[in-house]
């Protein structure tokens, strides 16, 4: 076994110590980034699945996005790698990263990763398709990402279509159709939001939007999708 097998083994069982203070330890997390690209070596899932494991703190969000610069570009090649561990244990690093509201933009500004998010929400694996589509949920929050979303490829038409699709005895397709619809209902908001300010900009009226014949939707807000 390699120093490189050994290291890698050894945070495996270190993850599970307060990942606040791991993900603060740079040269720790440069490398588990650098191994994450080794895509012939099968040490990059495990290492994938580390920065997964290291997100599921709120804490540490914010630090893993805005401090390492490839990490984001990294998880995007990984949600369409061939090795279906790679994807899911990726999926789950952006659903739990896209839970702070700071990081929402960057991560939804990141090349073709709506388009990525919203290829998964196919797959035939479950686990993916959950975490695919929880993370868009969260990522619709952001108006900041309206662009991203409505010029992906399709992303509007596969929300329409889980939130349309037959009814399954089954609670986490229900889970997967209820979010569809919860991000159909952000992403109208805001539109509505835009529309009802653009009327009052254009009819010069300083009335507050209620009064509008545009009247902004009712929105109420659900709890975001963390893996655990």
């Amino acid at each position: 076994m390699s120093n490189l097998d050994l290291a890698i083994e050894l945070l495996s069982h270190l993850i599970f110590w307060p990942q606040f203070v791991i993900a603060r330890e740079e040269t720790l997390v440069e490398a588990l980034i650098n191994v994450s690209k080794m895509y012939t070596s099968p040490l990059h899932t495990r290492a994938i699945s580390i920065l997964a494991h290291l997100a599921r703190s709120t804490r540490n969000c914010h630090h893993l996005v805005f401090n390492y610069v490839q990490l984001l570009p990294m998880l995007q090649n990984a949600i369409i790698s061939e090795n279906a561990d790679t994807r899911k244990h990726s999926l789950y690093a952006i659903q739990n990263l896209s839970i702070d509201k700071s990081c929402r933009a960057p991560i939804a500004h990141t090349p073709t990763i709506i388009a990525s998010l919203t290829d998964r929400c196919n797959s035939e694996s479950e686990e993916e398709v959950i975490a695919a589509v929880a993370s868009l949920h969260n990522l619709s929050d952001e108006p900041a990402n309206l662009i991203q979303f409505i010029s992906a490829n399709n992303c509007i038409g596969t929300m329409i279509g889980i939130a349309n699709s037959e009814m399954i005895d089954d609670d986490e397709r229900h889970l997967v159709q209820f979010m569809a619809k919860d991000i159909l209902a952000t992403i109208s908001f805001w539109f509505r939001k835009i529309a009802t300010s653009g009327a009052q900009k254009i009819s010069g009226d300083t009335t507050p939007a209620t009064t509008m014949p545009l009247h902004d939707a009712v929105l109420k807000p659900t709890t975001y999708c963390q893996w655990s």
